[in-house]
């Protein structure tokens, strides 16, 4: 998920032509996908014993997860101009 992606797909989308209902369509298949994706891994990750008993560590994993690219590229980028 990237905010700035989500918040300037509409605008680009409205100014190159593409049409609403198209746009509209896939972009409904979208959140439900997305929605249905987290809600079944939520439920999923919550009944495994270990997750349930150490959710602060779960969601530290989670984030860093998260992160990782995003700092290894930056990391990357640096490194390429010094």
């Amino acid at each position: 998920f990237i905010p700035l992606l989500s918040a300037t797909v509409p605008f680009v989308s409205g100014l190159t032509g593409y049409r609403f209902r198209q746009f509209f369509i896939y972009n409904l298949a979208g959140a439900i996908i997305w929605s249905l994706l987290w809600v079944f891994a939520g439920y999923g990750l919550g009944n495994i014993d270990w997750v349930a008993n150490h959710l602060s560590i779960t969601l530290i994993l989670i984030t860093v997860a998260t992160l990782l690219p995003a700092v290894s590229a930056f990391v990357v980028k640096i490194i390429k101009h010094a």
